[in-house]
Formats: structure tokens, C-alpha cells, sequence
């Protein structure tokens, strides 16, 4: 088993977080926390869904239905910790457009930083 394809989902999961979450923050189901929970199993391999490259080679292990859980399944147990309060379906447009200026990009505070006992919590707000 191995967890190769962390690195190319992790930026994906990254650029949406930037560029998307704080521009449409009553756009998206889930939070921040669940983001960040998502990206850090993705490096864990705790849970089968990121183990080899794609579905096809999983699928051919059949150890891995057996000795993991899927990821969704915590995600779906855990469902209240990473819903967004400020979630509204109706109020966003079919497609969002984000601004990819300069000077919307910001540091993802909340993941980069959250072990650095010199920024505090409010600030990575």
C-alpha cells in the first residue's frame, strides 16, 4: 500500500481553500476543520480512500476493504463537526467565479500555521 497521490490532491484541496472558501464562505457544505482533517488523511493512510493511485488498484487489493474504513464513512459519523453554519444553498449562483488576484491570495493561516505557538488562534482567522 502507499499513499503516492497525496501530494497531487493536497494541492488541489489547497487552492480550493484559498481561492474559494473565504470568497464564498455560504457556498460550501462543509468547514474549515474538514478541510484540514481531509488533507491530513490524505498523508495518514489510516483510511483506504487516498491508499494507491486510483480506484482500479484498490479495488485489486482486497485487503484494503478489509483492514480500513473508508474516509466518507467518519466524515458521515462526524457530520455536525464539519458542517459550515454559514451554509446557504439558495444564495449563491449555478458557478462561482473567484477573483484570482494578487491580492486575494493569503496565506492558508488555519493549516500552515496552526502549530506555531507564536500566532494565535484569532489571528488565523
Amino acid at each position: 500500500m502507499n499513499c503516492t497521490s497525496a501530494t497531487k490532491n493536497s494541492w488541489a484541496l489547497d487552492i480550493c481553500e484559498k481561492f474559494c472558501f473565504f470568497q464564498f464562505p455560504t457556498a460550501f457544505e462543509f468547514n474549515t476543520p474538514f478541510l484540514i482533517d481531509l488533507l491530513d488523511e490524505l498523508y495518514s493512510c489510516r483510511f483506504g480512500t487516498f491508499l494507491y493511485n486510483s480506484e482500479k488498484q484498490r479495488l485489486c487489493d482486497q485487503r484494503v476493504k478489509e483492514k480500513t474504513v473508508s474516509l466518507w464513512s467518519f466524515v458521515q459519523a462526524n457530520r455536525r463537526r464539519y458542517q459550515n453554519p454559514l451554509y446557504n444553498q439558495g444564495t449563491q449562483a449555478d458557478v462561482l467565479l473567484p477573483s484570482c488576484s494578487l491580492r486575494t491570495i493569503k496565506l492558508w493561516t488555519d493549516y500552515y500555521l496552526r502549530f506555531n505557538p507564536a500566532v494565535s488562534s484569532h489571528e488565523r482567522m
